[in-house]
C-alpha cells in the first residue's frame, strides 16, 4: 500500500521550489529533492528526472533549504551552509552534457555531492538565486558570494564578503 502524496508533504516543514527542481526539508532534518535533475541538483550520481521525493544522502539535522537556482543549498542547525550543483563546479563552463541526458552523469562528484562552505559559519537564514548568494549571519551581520568562485575545499580563493552598512538584520530575500 503506497500512502497517499498528501501523507507524504505533511511530514516536510519547508518546501522551496525552483523553476527545474524542488528541495523539501523534513521534520527530522533530512532534505529531499525531486524535479529536474540538471547539474546533479537532486544529487544521487545521475541527470534523469526525479518524478518522488528522493533524500539527499549526507545532509542531516538540516534547518533551512534553497532551490531557486541551478544549484541547492541548505543550511545546518550548527550554522554551516553546504552546497551542491552547478556552480560548484570548479570549471568556467559547464558541458551542456551534464544536463539532461538521460544517463548516468558526466559531471563530476563534486557538483552533485554537498559540500559545507568552510569560510562562513554561525549562519541562521540563507537565500540564493542565479549566480548570488546571501546569507544573514547570528550577530546579524549580511554576506554574500558569487557561486561559481566561492572557496570549498581550498580550491579558489574568493570567499564570502560582509555587506558593509548593514547589521542587525532579521531576514533576507533575494
Amino acid at each position: 500500500n503506497i500512502p497517499s502524496q498528501t501523507n507524504i508533504l505533511a511530514t516536510y516543514k519547508q518546501v522551496d521550489a525552483g523553476k527545474k527542481f524542488t528541495l523539501a526539508l523534513r521534520a527530522d532534518g533530512t532534505v529531499w529533492a525531486w524535479g529536474l535533475n540538471e547539474y546533479g541538483v537532486i544529487a544521487n550520481g545521475t541527470v534523469k528526472y526525479a518524478q518522488f521525493p528522493t533524500q539527499i544522502k549526507g545532509l542531516n539535522d538540516i534547518v533551512q533549504v534553497n532551490a531557486k537556482s541551478d544549484f541547492g543549498m541548505a543550511l545546518d542547525n550548527t550554522g554551516k551552509v553546504w552546497v551542491w550543483g552547478k556552480e560548484y563546479n570548479n570549471e568556467e563552463e559547464t558541458d551542456k552534457s551534464h544536463k539532461m541526458d538521460n544517463s548516468n552523469a558526466i559531471f563530476t562528484s563534486k557538483d552533485a555531492t554537498p559540500k559545507v562552505i568552510s569560510d562562513i559559519s554561525d549562519v541562521k537564514e540563507i537565500d540564493g538565486y542565479g549566480n548570488t548568494a546571501i546569507a544573514v549571519k547570528k550577530d546579524g551581520t549580511v554576506w554574500y558570494w558569487e557561486n561559481s568562485k566561492i572557496n570549498i575545499g581550498n580550491k579558489n580563493t574568493v570567499a564570502p564578503k560582509q555587506v558593509q552598512g548593514l547589521s542587525d538584520v532579521k531576514s533576507i530575500a533575494m
